[in-house]
């Protein structure tokens, strides 16, 4: 293998290919899934954290660096790095693939929306502390934030670039 701690893998259906996130050495393994065949390794710069994709790029929160890392998944290249500001420690990930809207859950108990098409900053929210995870939920246009202090935030999607204030459960 060509990366040591892997803390997520991310299997793209439509090139057959499965990603792993390797957070000791920077970078991430691409294998030919039906194979098991290493195809490329693709430095990130920082820390992998979880991965959301939309068919043709994969987007990755590097958690020690408050970025994302954008990934081409034709070329198996990294095309682009976002910087999140005012976000710490960015792990939790989702994609709303309508709208090209990413939700980065930040360590500092921040949703960060950042526009997929671009990088740009559309969005922030508070949300609870200690959080792993996020999810967006189209049907009803929330996000999820599940908290390690035993909370949910809760944030509506009004449109692409409005976001109601949280509410927590």
């Amino acid at each position: 293998m060509s990366g040591a701690n892997p803390d997520a893998i991310r299997f793209d259906d439509g090139s057959g290919k499965l990603y792993a996130f390797n957070g000791k050495t920077n970078n991430i393994s691409v294998f030919d899934a039906a194979t098991m065949a290493l195809k490329a390794t693709i430095a990130v710069g920082g820390k992998p954290e979880f991965a959301v994709t939309d068919g043709k790029r994969i987007y990755v929160n590097i958690v020690d660096k408050g970025e994302l890392a954008v990934i081409d998944i034709a070329g198996d290249r990294q095309v682009a790095r976002w910087p999140l500001g005012g976000c710490e420690e960015p792990t939790g990930l989702a994609l709303d693939a309508a709208h090209q809207r990413l939700f980065s859950a930040c360590q500092n108990g921040v949703l960060a929306i950042t526009d997929a098409s671009n990088g740009k900053a559309v969005a922030r929210a508070a949300i609870g502390q200690h959080f792993d995870a996020v999810v967006f939920d189209a049907a009803s246009a929330n996000v999820f934030s599940s908290n390690g202090d035993g909370t949910l935030s809760v944030i509506h999607q009004d449109d692409a670039d409005h976001y109601a204030k949280a509410v927590t459960l």
